[in-house]
């Protein structure tokens, strides 16, 4: 599941607006969703660039024993909770300033270092090694429920910034 944005003819920008003005005043973004088995959209929404892309999410219940993969954009806790609960898997790419609550952390040499346990994200970011993946258990309060997912944090040196993956799969 992704969106592609595209500038269009200035003309259409009262029925097309786009999120960069000031570069180009119209534009619209395709929501596709592909089946990657077969290499195939089977779903392709034409919308505004200004649209919320999490508004074109397939619906949790369709994803039954089905595997998604969506960027940064489409992160909504609420829904992840949903697919889960409909034993939809996925893989979603995080964003900085997620702070959820580490309960258990694994590095990729099979270590699991107690300080990075039992606290929040935002406290131990700066401990997370940048030679190693880690491998985090971590935990959201939504709605007044627990939700447990699986966090990989690398770091990327070339933009120095780390990268998040959340995911339900084992």
């Amino acid at each position: 599941q992704d969106g592609t944005s595209m500038s269009v003819k200035d003309a259409l920008q009262e029925i097309f607006p786009g999120r960069f003005k000031h570069i180009k005043p119209a534009a619209v973004e395709i929501h596709t969703t592909m089946n990657l088995l077969c290499d195939t959209p089977i779903i392709m929404i034409l919308t505004p660039d200004t649209e919320n892309e999490q508004a074109h999410l397939p619906k949790p219940e369709t994803l039954k024993d089905c595997l998604l993969f969506a960027d940064r954009g489409y992160v909504n806790l609420k829904y992840l909770r949903e697919v889960d609960q409909n034993d939809g898997k996925f893989v979603i790419r995080g964003k900085e300033g997620m702070n959820p609550l580490v309960l258990d952390a694994r590095l990729e040499d099979g270590s699991r270092p107690r300080k990075l346990r039992n606290k929040r994200l935002d406290e131990i970011r700066d401990k997370l090694p940048k030679k190693k993946a880690a491998d985090l258990e971590v935990a959201w309060i939504i709605d007044g429920k627990s939700l447990f997912l699986r966090m990989i944090i690398t770091w990327n040196p070339k933009i120095k910034e780390f990268q998040y993956l959340i995911t339900n799969l084992s």
